[in-house]
């Protein structure tokens, strides 16, 4: 056989296979497992132990930080219920509290983000979008300093990015999404006008780029939620104030454009019991992410936008539930159920439908409550936030 024949059989190196040995001779340090086994092990790691698999060679950590194995790990981490989970924020005064509640981890860990000795600082957090969020801070004392930071939550990572040039210091309102075409996250910058309150200023800044651009903002005549948004899909949703409108605005991070899609009919309240007074328009529904997908809620009905259109599911909640509120959601068909008559927590599949209670995220719930009142960080224990996030090793 020919030499240039011969070369041409040659095993071709896989992609990672590349990574392993892209600038670096000593990769190959498991000579008895093939790499596409190393990857399919990898991949099925806590974000936390895989970080420690950084060290063991030049190699393994171009592999673990390669675009290829974040989002094989992230697209796994989807499909684990142990890569879904809970956190309670504090974002008050001085303090930026996060309370993990994890599947297999009863006890209550507290990590403080961000902390000063004295309580004269705003801290403002955005939504959550694949295991990433933004922190503002205002520092009121310090001549307005204000800085922006984006954390990794399953990581601890943390990077400063820039202020844009028209903060507005307590009220500017930021929100993070990706944008699945481009593969980047994108920050999305609101400030109030001066002549209406809905009249909002936008930027957006790209993650890894120094300069924010300036957008056309929502029509002022749409009333936005702007503390309620969610993202997923390549949108950020916001929930809608004007209940004559009926629409949910959102924007896309693709045109970086605000646009607008129906919703149902019967997501919108039209009359309250006797008695009962809407002066506040922002009440009508809550949005939330299900399954990767929008989900709207309103008392025990919850609309899935699917591809077809809107899909309507009913919460049948026991007898002894009398009211519940939707908080977040599990990393499969589960929506975690809060019941109004205390601070009991209850797991709902959508697809059983099976209701039980969740005494897990009940004690945690009631752990970092006493942990703040005990902390004298507030007397408002409703203060606290719950989040759900997935697992995500992208390096900041």
């Amino acid at each position: 056989m020919e030499p240039g024949r011969r070369r041409s059989l040659r095993r071709r190196p896989n992609k990672i296979e590349k990574v392993l040995r892209d600038g670096n001779n000593d990769g190959y340090s498991t000579p008895f497992l093939p790499n596409d086994m190393i990857l399919e092990i990898l991949k099925r790691l806590p974000a936390k132990s895989l970080m420690r698999f950084k060290c063991v060679s030049k190699g393994w950590l171009n592999m673990i930080l390669h675009p290829f194995l974040i989002e094989s790990h992230q697209n796994h981490a989807r499909t684990r219920l142990d890569a879904s989970h809970r956190l309670f924020a504090y974002d008050q005064c001085d303090k930026l509290l996060l309370s993990y509640h994890y599947h297999d981890h009863p006890d209550l860990l507290i990590h403080t983000i961000f902390s000063t000795k004295k309580n004269r600082e705003f801290q403002r957090i955005s939504n959550i979008a694949n295991g990433l969020i933004c922190v503002y801070i205002y520092d009121i004392g310090c001549r307005g300093k204000r800085s922006l930071w984006l954390i990794n939550l399953a990581t601890m990572q943390k990077r400063s990015l820039p202020i844009p040039s028209l903060c507005c210091s307590q009220t500017s309102i930021y929100f993070l999404g990706f944008d699945s075409s481009s593969k980047n996250y994108k920050v999305l910058h609101f400030c109030h006008g001066k002549e209406y309150h809905h009249d909002y200023h936008c930027q957006v800044l790209t993650l890894g780029r120094r300069r924010w651009r300036r957008v056309v903002g929502p029509n002022p005549g749409k009333e936005l939620v702007a503390d309620e948004a969610m993202s997923t899909d390549g949108r950020i949703y916001f929930k809608m104030g004007n209940k004559d409108l009926h629409v949910l605005p959102f924007f896309d991070l693709h045109t970086e454009k605000f646009e607008h899609l129906s919703v149902p009919e019967a997501s919108i309240h039209r009359e309250g019991p006797v008695g009962w007074h809407y002066d506040d328009p922002y009440y009508y529904q809550d949005i939330l992410e299900i399954r990767g997908k929008l989900g709207l809620i309103r008392e025990l009905k919850v609309w899935i936008l699917e591809e077809t259109g809107w899909i309507e599911k009913s919460i049948i909640l026991p007898n002894h539930v009398y009211n519940a509120t939707t908080v977040g959601h599990e990393s499969n068909s589960k929506i975690i159920l809060k019941s109004s008559q205390g601070i009991s927590y209850y797991l709902y599949d959508l697809d059983t439908p099976e209701c039980r209670e969740a005494p897990g995220i009940t004690m945690h719930d009631f752990n970092f409550r006493n942990y703040l009142l005990g902390s004298n960080l507030s007397s408002d224990v409703c203060s606290t936030k719950f989040f759900n996030y997935i697992e995500n090793i992208t390096t900041l």
